[in-house]
């Protein structure tokens, strides 16, 4: 609020009295205030809601036959629109917590709660794509047949993906305007194992050498290091997920709460081990045929590292069943992991395949 000085006041003119001009200006700082949360609070229910939506229409994308969908190709396009505009709110939050001097230019700027909103949604937008090609590549008969030529899909939705996959998702603490925010997400291996497998699909699709080098590529970073802070070389590595202490062994906990923050870590290693069993499957949709072995397969070393994982996954089923026999033994509970099946398919495929890459390796070396 202006006024004028008592210097540039004209002659004659009385004094503003100091304790009104005090409580209007708290007055109108309540009002500033009370219009801010209210925007606040309509934010928030906003993006609950659409992350309820999302959630709701990856769900219902799962049952619905691809040819009652129409033209896939705008469908793709209007979810991967969805994803590019949640991802570019993220990055902008991102470049405002690196400005502190800044004011906070959105919500998802000012509160780590909102930017969980954003990942949330955005883990059901990624599944929806993954979800959308896999249907695309099961009606064409496969993931070799380029069914995502029907998407109209391009090597740019292959960067945003493993932009998104690799983007930086920490917040919590306490926020710009002093508020007590939510624990980070450090770690969404849904988002991260949608996003290998839509990846993984969009490059085969492609057929083309670059395009399997950076599939394959991102794929053997997931194998590797995903959910560790250095990269696996040890055939025990999965083992030692989350400190190793998920994994630790089988002993007694008497406190429900402690029984429960245990499981939580156990999901949260499973959800790892899921991601990165994905990569394996991508690596061997890459090379189920022979056209890029000598210039990416052998050179990548491909072979040498899907068979140390090969070790790592069995050693994580075998010790993941103990588990959950002792559970159910000793506490009724099911602790089961969500994609247990898939773990001993992929273990499964991966013997055979190795076993062909071997001889046929052997075969070319002859030559």
């Amino acid at each position: 609020m202006l006024w004028l000085s008592a210097r540039e006041r004209p002659s004659g003119a009385d004094s503003p009295d100091p304790d009104v001009m005090q409580r209007r200006e708290q007055h109108l700082l309540r009002e500033v205030a009370k219009e801010n949360a209210e925007v606040t609070t309509m934010q928030f229910l906003i993006l609950s809601m659409e992350v309820t939506v999302w959630n709701v229409a990856s769900l219902l994308l799962l049952m619905v036959p691809v040819e009652s969908l129409g033209d896939p190709s705008q469908v793709w396009s209007a979810i991967l629109r969805a994803v590019e505009q949640r991802y570019v709110l993220l990055s902008a939050a991102t470049a405002s917590d690196d400005e502190t001097a800044l004011p906070p230019s959105s919500i998802a700027a000012e509160s780590a709660s909102a930017r969980q909103l954003l990942w949330l949604q955005l883990e059901s937008l990624v599944q929806m794509l993954w979800t959308l090609q896999r249907k695309q590549a099961k009606a064409r008969g496969g993931v070799l047949h380029g069914s995502n030529q029907q998407l109209h899909a391009g090597k740019s939705d292959v960067d945003l993906l493993i932009r998104l996959a690799w983007e930086r998702r920490e917040g919590g603490g306490v926020s710009k305007v002093g508020k007590k925010e939510a624990q980070p997400l450090v770690c969404m291996p849904t988002l991260t194992q949608a996003c290998v497998g839509a990846i993984g699909l969009l490059c085969v699709s492609f057929g083309e050498v670059e395009a399997t080098l950076v599939g394959a590529s991102f794929a053997l970073a997931i194998l590797a290091s995903y959910g560790n802070d250095s990269a696996a070389t040890a055939p025990s590595s999965l083992l030692q997920l989350d400190g190793g202490m998920a994994l630790s062994g089988t002993s007694h906990l008497a406190n429900p709460a402690e029984r429960r923050a245990w499981l939580q870590r156990l999901f949260a290693v499973d959800g790892i081990v899921s991601a990165r069993v994905e990569a394996a499957n991508a690596l061997m949709d890459f090379f189920l045929d022979e056209r890029y072995d000598i210039e990416v397969y052998i050179p990548q070393g491909v072979h040498q590292k899907l068979s140390i994982f090969l070790v790592q996954l069995r050693e994580y089923i075998k010790q993941r069943l103990m588990i959950s026999k002792f559970w159910k033994r000793n506490y009724q509970i099911v602790a089961e992991p969500e994609d247990f099946e898939q773990w001993q398919e992929i273990e499964e495929n991966l013997v055979g395949f190795l076993e062909y890459k071997a001889q046929h390796i052997r075969d070319l070396r002859k030559h």
